[in-house]
């Protein structure tokens, strides 16, 4: 009979500690989610000024040849000429 009862109240609690230990490992899950889902929008953020950095390049190296590319507060492209070392004569 001590058994029996032994098993009876070992089931619940095993059950109990199961659905608890899913509900703990829940709270994690959704922290890394957060933690996820910032990285990732930071990448994209990341990505997308480096591919507006390489077309403001593009653009000013099409028009002006060899240029610097800036872009200002209002976001508008600023290409600057970039000046040429003079070569000395012999």
């Amino acid at each position: 009979m001590n058994t029996l009862t032994n098993w009876l109240l070992a089931i619940p609690l095993a059950f109990l500690l199961g659905a608890l230990g899913i509900a703990l490992d829940g709270e994690d899950k959704r922290d890394e989610m957060r933690v996820f889902t910032e990285l990732d929008a930071a990448q994209k953020q990341s990505a997308a000024l480096m591919r507006r950095e390489i077309a403001g390049r593009a653009v000013c190296k099409e028009r002006h040849g060899e240029a610097d590319a800036r872009w200002d507060d209002e976001g508008n492209l600023i290409c600057r000429p970039r000046k040429f070392k003079e070569v000395a004569a012999i």
